[in-house]
Parts: C-alpha cells; sequence; structure tokens
C-alpha cells in the first residue's frame, strides 16, 4: 500500500490521507512485528527521499519512536545520519535521534545544539543524565521561557498543540541535575490559572517516577500545587476534551510526602471514583509493602477494568521488588493463562526490571506464551532484559 497505493486511491476514492492511517496502522502493530518486518519498514522509509511537508514529517517521526531501539541496525544509523539534513524539522530530529547512539558525529552535533539551547534536538538527546553543565543550563533557560510564553498565552486563551512538552523536559532536567533545576517555574506551570492538564502532565508524570528522590525542601514546595490537582475535574468544550490528571496528580502526591502521610492518602483515594481507586493501586504498587497487597488484591476484583489492571501492575510491582506474599504469584500465573490482552499487559509492564528473581521468570515464561503477540513479546523482551 506505501509502495503503490494507486490502485487503491482509484477504487476506494478515500476522504482521509491514506498515508496518516497506514503510519497509525503500523505504529498499533510495531510491537508485534518481527524483526524481518521491522527492518522492512525501516528500510523503506529510510529509502524514501526527503521529506519536506511539516504534516507528513510529524507523522512519520511518530513511528520512528515506536520502532524499539533493538530493531535498528548500525548501518541503518548510519543511514539515518546522512538522510536527517533533507527531512522536515520533526523527522530530522527523529532520525538524528536515532543515529545518535552509533554515529559520532551526530552524538556531537546534539551536543553542540543542545549547548546552545536548541529545543527541538531534546528528544535527540539519549540519555539526559550525561549532559554537561553548560547545556544543561542553556536548555533550562530556554525551557523556563517557554513555560512562561505558555502561562502567558493560557491567561489569553490561547494554546498550542504538539511540539516538546516544556514541563516534562525541564522536570526531567531538574530530576538528574539538581544543581540546575528551576522548580519554580514548575511550580508556576502547576498553578497558573487557565494552563490545561494536557500541558501539566508531562511535569507530573516525571514527577511520579521520581517525586521520591527529590530533596526535602523541593517536595515541601510542591506538595501544596499537586494537591490542588487532585480534585482539579476536565473541562469539556466543543472542540476539546481536557486530560484528567486527578489520579496522576495523586500518584504524585504519593511520591512527595513520607509514609505517614502516605497512608491516609491512600485510604481516602480508595473511598473516592475509579480515577482516584486506580491511582491508590499504582501508588501501593510503588510503595506498598505485604501487608498492602490484601487491598491490591481486592481492587483487582473492582468493577472497573481500568481500576482492576492498576492493582494487577501493582501486584506484580510487588513481585518483582520482592515484597510480595504467597499466593500472589499464583494470582498473576492465573490473569496471564486466562485474560484479555489488556490485564496480561498490565501484569508484564509491572514485571520489566533488571533485577527478577525466579517468581519474576516464572510470570515472564507464562506470559511468553499468551495468546497475545504484544504480551509474548514483551514477555519475551522482559526475559532476554
Amino acid at each position: 500500500m506505501l509502495q503503490e497505493p494507486q490502485a487503491y486511491l482509484e477504487r476506494a476514492r478515500p476522504t482521509f490521507i491514506v498515508l496518516y492511517k497506514i503510519i497509525d496502522l503500523l505504529k498499533a502493530m510495531v510491537r508485534t512485528l518481527s524483526e524481518v518486518a521491522l527492518h522492512n519498514v525501516i528500510d523503506y522509509f529510510l529509502d524514501q527521499p526527503p521529506v519536506t511537508d511539516d504534516g507528513d514529517a510529524q507523522t512519520l517521526a511518530r513511528l520512528i519512536h515506536a520502532i524499539p531501539a533493538s530493531a535498528w541496525r548500525e548501518s541503518d544509523r548510519q543511514r539515518a545520519a546522512n538522510r536527517s539534513d533533507g527531512d522536515a524539522a520533526y523527522l530530522r530530529e527523529a532520525f538524528v535521534m536515532v543515529a545518535a547512539s552509533a554515529v559520532v558525529e551526530s552524538r556531537e552535533q546534539v551536543l553542540q545544539r543542545a549547548r546552545a539551547g536548541e529545543l527541538l534536538v531534546f528528544e535527540a538527546i539519549e540519555d539526559v543524565r550525561t549532559l554537561p553543565s553548560d547545556a544543561v543550563n542553556a536548555m533550562a533557560e530556554r525551557l523556563c521561557s517557554v513555560i512562561d510564553d505558555l502561562i502567558e498565552a493560557a491567561a489569553k486563551g490561547v494554546y498550542g498543540f504538539g511540539g516538546l512538552d516544556p514541563g516534562h523536559a525541564l522536570a526531567l532536567l531538574g530530576v538528574w541535575h539538581p544543581s540546575s533545576a528551576r522548580w519554580d517555574r514548575i511550580e508556576a506551570l502547576l498553578t497558573a490559572p487557565g494552563v490545561r492538564p494536557r500541558q501539566q502532565s508531562g511535569a507530573l508524570h516525571v514527577l511520579a517516577v521520581h517525586g521520591a528522590t527529590l530533596a526535602d525542601p523541593i517536595k515541601t514546595q510542591l506538595v501544596e500545587p499537586v494537591s490542588a490537582l487532585r480534585n482539579r475535574k476536565p473541562v469539556r468544550t466543543l472542540l476539546d476534551d481536557d486530560e484528567d490528571i486527578r489520579g496522576l496528580a495523586a500518584e504524585v502526591l504519593g511520591a512527595l510526602v513520607d509514609e505517614a502521610s502516605r497512608e491516609p492518602l491512600i485510604r481516602d483515594l480508595l473511598g473516592g471514583d475509579t480515577v482516584h481507586r486506580a491511582a491508590s493501586a499504582r501508588i501501593i504498587g510503588r510503595f506498598g509493602d505485604k501487608a498492602e497487597s490484601e487491598l491490591l488484591l481486592a481492587l483487582a476484583g473492582d468493577e472497573n477494568e481500568s481500576v482492576r489492571d492498576a492493582a494487577l501492575n501493582g501486584l506484580s510491582r510487588l513481585v518483582a521488588a520482592d515484597r510480595a506474599p504467597e499466593g500472589v504469584v499464583t494470582i498473576l500465573s492465573q490473569v496471564l493463562t486466562s485474560s484479555g490482552r489488556q490485564s496480561a499487559a498490565a501484569v508484564v509492564s509491572g514485571l520489566q526490571t533488571p533485577s527478577g528473581g525466579a517468581a519474576v521468570s516464572q510470570l515472564l515464561t507464562i506470559g511468553a506464551q499468551h495468546h497475545s503477540a504484544q504480551i509474548r513479546k514483551a514477555a519475551r523482551e522482559s526475559t532476554a532484559d
């Protein structure tokens, strides 16, 4: 279809852009494709002439980001470096990202542009932890400016779409480079009136994962603005549905507070709606102990699927961290044997740890026999890691 679309176009006369639909289909299938099929996809796009249309470039870039890093051969990375300059911005950066791990010139280009504060290159940085301080400072300064502009525009009811998430990027730099952190601008982003939840969620995702590692004064600084977002219901408009970040904000709060404050937070969330109950499961999975696994077992029987899957993921996290009581592995084995794709995915994703023990290996072996190709592949990749 990609190589010879004319016959289909003449027969079906579609009213949509066929390329975009095919790319969306490939993105959905990428986790199930064989190594040979992935190489065919990669070869096809590397062999294309330069893509100068911004819409096409952004669509193709999303597929490039979705392809597993292990699928790119060294020769592919060199070809990506050779062709990147001719493509429109977002596809160019996607190919630079692919090339940077193997091509010295691409890595040097990324570093040089980072030192200039060029934000388009941020996604091409393979590991932000390795950035030198001058590059971190330059990018943090530029991100602060972008956040200030975003807040000012939001106050006027003006919103942009797409591109780099400045809150996510600045929070990530702050986690790994504390001396260059600008948590004041993250706080401003989380508290400014008019800013939409989807503009705040990137920073919150970083804090949910890394918030517990921050210095105590930073945690204290962020607790109040994050607490306010716990009860911020999404705004429904004619043209756009806002993201519901209440559960995500609750997870961040669970990461920022100490154990004594976390326990009443979990109890409060357990009495809430499905968003809050799912958040409680994720918090327990990240910070809970054997005693709290009973709560996850109860939530695994919740009437709501998202709550059930969050609980299953939490239980598998406890297994991976060797904090699960006897019987949990048996229950998760049954889920992997008899459940659908979504519940199995919740279990397998919680087992992806570099130091899994015998219980993790047992569950991944069962997952590798699942009827879903996506689950089988995820389980095998985790086993190989």
